[in-house]
């Protein structure tokens, strides 16, 4: 009886899927330009698991300082597709210049959250 229950646990494992044990995790690639607006930016990012392009994501990105926490946090926006596959667009008001900590909540494909360290 204890053989069949250990199968069957096993066979599920597997029907269930253990790709996900074994995909590679999101990446995010950030790149900033300045705006017309004061310490407003026009971000692009490319999101990747492993060498592949992800599309079709849902995800919301905001900012804190890691040098000064909880005394700077910026209110998540929306990230955008772009034209190119992987690639998304936001814009972004930060409150003061220095390290910032770039927060991507994903909704899709997958639930995830991913950190991104940037310089302004």
């Amino acid at each position: 009886m204890s053989k069949l229950i250990i199968r069957s646990f096993f066979l599920v494992f597997l029907c269930v899927g253990i790709t996900p044990l074994f995909a590679s995790p999101i990446k995010t690639e950030t790149s900033c330009k300045k705006t017309e607006v004061r310490l407003q930016y026009d971000c692009l990012v490319i999101i990747k698991s492993g060498d592949d392009h992800i599309s079709n994501v849902e995800v919301m990105v905001g900012a804190d300082m890691p040098s000064m926490p909880m005394a700077h946090n910026v209110k998540p926006v929306k990230v955008h597709k772009s034209n190119k596959d992987g690639e998304y667009k936001f814009v972004i008001q930060l409150e003061m210049l220095g390290e910032w900590k770039f927060i991507y909540n994903f909704t899709k494909p997958e639930r995830d959250k991913i950190f991104e360290k940037l310089n302004f």
